[in-house]
């Protein structure tokens, strides 16, 4: 999906199920991709921990909130 550079990558739990090594791997590649400013990236998770350096607007929703 990369190669083309689309406009908009949507990311379900990009990183559920690796270990740690690679799960910083990803979340390191997202962050580039945000700071590329040309795709707008959608992403959905359930771990506080993973936060992304370099977003501009997020949404957090908790529970009974």
């Amino acid at each position: 999906a990369m190669v083309k550079h689309p406009p908009l990558l949507i990311l379900d739990e990009p990183c559920l199920g690796l270990d740690d090594m690679n799960r910083q791997l990803v979340l390191a590649l997202i962050e580039k991709i945000c700071a590329g400013k040309e795709t707008t990236v959608l992403y959905v998770n359930h771990h506080a921990e993973d936060q992304i350096a370099g977003i501009e607007h997020y949404l957090a929703l908790e529970k009974n909130a």
